[in-house]
């Protein structure tokens, strides 16, 4: 009954850049979360490309990854198209993939290109959030709106994260401080990508691609 299962992926902690992106980044600090069972592989609601695995008639009956206009944003599409069919996803809790930290270039243009697809996807993510909870309804009920409160809302989940797990990734009160400030900058950075895209669609594309 098992079609697709992902792995678990996380930054690597070796200093204090990467320690902050660890927490404050789109993945999970190593083992977060993870129920405390015996049995390895659990539900789970979302995967990334980089450790997942389908078996191959499930994968081939959907198209495989959709084919978008955006930098990124193929795999929460596909995971929306196995949702509607019916399709779970389950996590196997002993596949760990250590993900290195984005360089500085990438950091920056990742956090372009987040806001660009935000803009380019914008229907899409609004059709994924759409009645999760108030603060997701919220963010969905005009572009205005949308393009601001996404983005406060990552930082804001940002900085619990920074709050709550930096003594797990060993960074004092101080690497915190400074943990919160680079997750800060991605995310004006994010909001900036989105504005720009607004006003000149092809701006992050043609100068800031990942």
């Amino acid at each position: 009954d098992v079609q697709v299962v992902r792995g678990n992926t996380y930054i690597m902690t070796e200093g204090l850049y990467s320690k902050a992106m660890a927490l404050a980044w789109a993945f999970p600090l190593r083992g977060e979360g993870f129920p405390n069972t015996e049995n390895d592989l659990t539900q789970t609601d979302g995967f990334w490309a980089n450790n997942v695995a389908f078996r191959r008639e499930t994968f081939e009956a959907l198209g495989g990854f959709p084919n978008l206009p955006s930098f990124r944003g193929q795999c929460v599409a596909l995971t929306q198209n196995l949702k509607e069919q019916g399709v779970d996803i389950f996590l196997q809790q002993r596949s760990p993939v250590a993900h290195p930290a984005p360089s500085a270039r990438y950091f920056v243009n990742r956090a372009l290109c987040k806001g660009h697809d935000q803009v380019i996807n914008h229907d899409l993510t609004v059709r994924r959030l759409r009645g999760k909870s108030p603060a997701h309804s919220l963010v969905t009920s005009s572009n205005f709106v949308t393009f601001s409160a996404w983005n406060l809302y990552g930082l804001g989940r940002a900085l619990t994260r920074v709050a709550r797990y930096h003594r797990d990734v060993r960074l004092g009160p101080i690497g915190a401080v400074a943990a919160a400030g680079i997750a800060a900058s991605y995310f004006i950075l994010r909001f900036a990508g989105a504005v720009i895209t607004t006003v000149r669609p092809d701006f992050v594309r043609r100068y800031f691609p990942i």
